[in-house]
């Protein structure tokens, strides 16, 4: 490093795990890049830069650097003409090679990242759960797909991460996305089966899917997205599992049970229930739910909870549950 570099570094070192920190090594492990620079002489950084076909994304970056580090960056507006990077017309960069060597150090990775052997950090790993959270809402925000219905069901929907590597370091690559699917089980996120398939000559595609639908809403409710398109998009498949999921619970049949005691027959706590439900059902639904026949769809939970006029019920469900009603409420939308 150059002398100048070097007096920067006594000013900002030591740093510390923070939240903020892990939000920009995974930006940097996705669209972003440290200029490793390799020509004559010993190697050293340059700059570093984040690309996104958001302005605001690259604001947000600039920012959050500026909060860690207390150095201006600026949102340029790019326009390759070739490659991937087209459909990316801003870029962060923040001009400072000491700032660049700083991030390597905390485990940004430097130079071409698909021909680059990297982990997540231990610090990252190791870290408290706030830590976790917001590296993996930035990593899922620039790299993961939009979330989209997988099938004419209207409530199976799926969320892929895909990453692209040289073929001969497809193992680091089935290694790195380990690390994500444990910090995503802190979190009650279960993931399918790490694949890869080829992705053109010298290069393979890792990905994994996340498509339960438990998962897919304690997603929502524990991490989510920066990115405002992907996380209006969760919000929406989480409203269409509302709609159609169904629970099996003992402690659901008990409370049936009860209303139907006090309502006085299956027939009168229908009609009561229909008040409050998009769809209507009949005294023998309401046989089969009371005696734990059938699952029971969240809109009659919601309707017994009206009912009754007790809160308390709600605290009583698995928490994915609790955010199914919680969200379906505050829209406003009738169950």
């Amino acid at each position: 490093m150059r002398p100048k570099s070097v007096e920067l570094a006594k000013k900002l070192l030591p740093i510390y795990p923070s939240p903020e920190l892990a939000s920009v090594v995974a930006a940097l492990m996705t669209d972003g890049h440290v200029d490793w620079y390799t020509g004559v002489g010993s190697p050293r950084t340059r700059k570093v830069v984040l690309y996104s076909s958001n302005k605001e994304e690259c604001e947000w970056f600039i920012k959050t650097c500026k909060n860690i580090f207390g150095f201006e960056g600026k949102v340029i507006a790019y326009d390759p003409k070739y490659g991937f990077y087209r459909k990316q017309p801003y870029k962060a960069v923040i001009s400072n090679a000491c700032i660049a060597m700083i991030l390597i150090l905390c485990g940004a990775p430097a130079g071409d990242k698909t021909k680059k052997n990297f982990l997540i950090p231990d610090w990252i790993m190791n870290g408290y759960d706030e830590i976790k959270r917001q590296f993996l809402r930035a990593f899922f925000s620039f790299e993961a797909s939009m979330p989209f219905r997988k099938s004419k069901r209207h409530h199976a929907f799926q969320m892929s991460l895909f990453m692209n590597k040289s073929s001969h370091l497809l193992q680091n690559s089935i290694d790195f996305f380990s690390q994500i699917i444990k910090l995503l089980e802190c979190f009650g996120v279960a993931c399918s089966r790490i694949a890869s398939r080829p992705h053109s000559i010298g290069k393979n595609t890792t990905y994994f899917t996340i498509t339960n639908q438990k998962s897919i809403v304690n997603f929502y409710r524990n991490i989510g997205f920066s990115s405002p398109d992907k996380q209006a998009r969760l919000k929406s498949c989480i409203l269409d599992i509302s709609r159609f999921h169904r629970l099996k619970s003992g402690f659901v049949c008990e409370l049936i049970q009860e209303m139907k005691n006090r309502i006085g027959t299956d027939f009168n706590l229908a009609t009561c229930v229909n008040n409050f439900t998009e769809n209507k059902y009949s005294k023998r639904q309401m046989e089969h739910f009371r005696r734990n026949e059938i699952a029971v769809p969240l809109e009659i939970i919601s309707a017994l909870i009206k009912i009754k006029n007790d809160e308390t019920i709600l605290e009583k469900m698995p928490y994915y549950v609790q955010t199914l009603l919680k969200l379906e409420s505050s829209a406003h939308v009738p169950l």
